[in-house]
């Protein structure tokens, strides 16, 4: 899976960036993260439709969430 993401091409900045948010125990480790960025192949795909311009502004409000991930100590708590 790892190896997947890094072959994948990087992305102009135009197109907004990738966000990762973790929530840690108080003083603790990290117990639940989420990752998510913009539907870049959508968009991209509906560049023709839609204009570069308006795609562009789509990618700073729209988000694909990725991955969500919460220590089994954690779970339940609304963390996921």
């Amino acid at each position: 899976m790892l190896a997947a993401i890094l072959d994948r091409p990087l992305l102009s900045a135009e197109f907004g960036a990738a966000r990762l948010l973790v929530a840690e125990e108080h003083q603790g480790p990290v117990v639940a993260l989420a990752h998510a960025l913009p539907p870049v192949e959508w968009l991209m795909s509906m560049d023709d439709q839609l204009g570069r311009e308006l795609c562009a502004l789509l990618s700073r409000s729209l988000v694909e969430l990725e991955a969500v991930a919460v220590a089994p100590g954690a779970r339940g708590r609304g963390l996921g």
